[in-house]
């Protein structure tokens, strides 16, 4: 679907995707702030990358041109989907990628004077391989004393990206050796929004590269007080921040995903909960 045109934009269309930064309302107000997003309209049978790409690829990367006291944040990313490519996994966006940041007005700015928002984009779009592509992207944003209404259709499509944002941080999980791997250790009473059912699916998505296989068969257990999930040890495991994403597919396929950034070691004096394959 493609968007219409809020305040005044500049979308760029390369072999394999559509670009544009699109707001969720046209007019902002000094000192308030606006959620943009730069959305990624993809050929089928490709895709872009997750913020770790996994196998192969790279992140994207947005570089701003802003007037003076005009800010954004970093990009806040959607789970990703694990795509796999032969022997390779990659972690990534089919379809539609949507990359969101809040943009800051300063209180200082004049109200009636629009904004002029510039970006230079560069991503990978990848199937059997990737290709680099990029994009020089522009948005004008009116201002006024108050802010505007939100445009139904932008808005719409960035609170569908929103609802794909992990969930804070799961706690107390623990990343630890296991015999010739790893084993990452959840314990369900101080997770409750887990809420994991015999049918569920799940994926561990590493948020930096090297600390596990990405492609490897991730086997894991539900016991009555941990979920206990079984990665292979990627090359610079010891090395590297054992955080990421855990994202569990339901029954009926919808999808939760949580953010995980896990202490070193395993629970002591814990026996192994008997093993489950994942489905």
């Amino acid at each position: 679907m493609l968007l219409p045109l809020i305040g005044w934009a500049s979308p760029v269309t390369t072999e394999h995707v559509r670009a544009e930064l699109i707001s969720e309302r046209e007019r902002v107000a000094p000192g308030t702030s606006v959620t943009l997003a730069l959305a990624l309209d993809i050929q089928p049978g490709w895709h872009t990358c997750w913020r770790n790409p996994g196998d192969s690829g790279e992140a994207p990367r947005i570089l701003w041109a802003l007037p003076p006291g005009v800010a954004v944040s970093q990009i806040r990313w959607p789970h990703p989907e694990l795509i796999r490519v032969g022997p390779l996994a990659n972690h990534g966006y089919s379809g539609r990628a949507l990359h969101l940041v809040s943009l800051s007005v300063p209180p200082g700015w004049p109200a009636g004077t629009p904004i002029p928002v510039r970006a230079q984009a560069h991503w990978l779009v990848c199937a059997e391989h990737c290709v680099p592509e990029s994009g020089a992207l522009e948005l004008r944003l009116t201002t006024a004393e108050t802010a505007g209404p939100e445009d139904a259709t932008s808005a719409a499509v960035i609170a569908e990206a929103e609802k794909e944002l992990p969930r804070g941080p799961l706690r107390r999980a623990r990343l630890g050796e296991h015999g010739t791997g790893l084993r990452l250790s959840i314990p369900l009473a101080e997770n409750p929004a887990l809420g994991l059912d015999p049918s569920a699916s799940l994926w561990f998505f590493a948020g930096r590269w090297g600390l596990i296989e990405h492609a490897a068969e991730q086997p894991w257990r539900l016991g009555t007080d941990r979920l206990e999930i079984d990665p292979t040890r990627g090359a610079q495991a010891a090395m590297v921040e054992p955080e990421g994403v855990l994202v569990i597919t339901g029954g009926d396929g919808t999808t939760t995903a949580f953010e995980l950034s896990a202490e070193r070691g395993l629970p002591p004096g814990r026996q192994s909960i008997p093993s489950r394959p994942r489905t």
